[in-house]
């Protein structure tokens, strides 16, 4: 708690800086932080991002998020009604995923609010974590672990041929 609280002040302390964006998983939000970042919102414009990518157990279990759907909205229930805004991670079309599972995640976070498609951290105000301050470079370690696998979006589904518009086969 302490160390969080550090880094919330740390950010706070900066002329420019208006609120926080607090990037967790459902699991790892106890009521006593939840008090904390309420402490905040109740003062700045706070957002608490949830990493949920499913509402399906089996995808979730697969993809080892550590948690299930019924963590995520004990925790979303949690938090809300209060001055905390919340957004949800998800992942659209997880392997293995129906187009009704996929249109059933979506219902199910429907009420809440999309507060973007992706993410771009300016690395000199970001405090963490480490990686996220390079997405280029998060980027082509995928694309690069793709291409060692000799592997692309939907090469597993038969009739999928090699995209000749991209050396990974991927669609650019």
């Amino acid at each position: 708690m302490e160390k969080l609280r550090a880094l919330y002040d740390e950010a706070l302390a900066e002329e420019d800086v208006i609120g926080l964006s607090i990037g967790t998983r459902p699991d790892c939000v106890p009521d006593e932080t939840l008090a904390l970042i309420r402490f905040y919102a109740e003062r700045f414009h706070v957002w608490l991002e949830f990493g949920l990518q499913s509402i399906h157990d089996r995808t979730l279990g697969a993809i080892h998020r550590g948690h299930d759907a019924a963590t995520f909205r004990d925790a979303v229930r949690r938090t809300g009604g209060g001055p905390i805004l919340i957004c949800v991670h998800i992942i659209v079309g997880l392997p293995s995923e129906t187009r009704e599972e996929i249109l059933e995640t979506a219902r199910a976070i429907a009420e809440l609010v999309i507060q973007r498609l992706t993410a771009d951290g300016y690395r000199e105000i970001l405090l963490g974590p480490a990686w996220a301050g390079n997405k280029l470079a998060v980027l082509n370690a995928i694309d690069r672990e793709l291409e060692t696998r000799d592997s692309w979006q939907g090469n597993r589904w038969e009739g999928t041929a090699r995209s000749e518009s991209s050396p990974t086969g991927r669609e650019i």
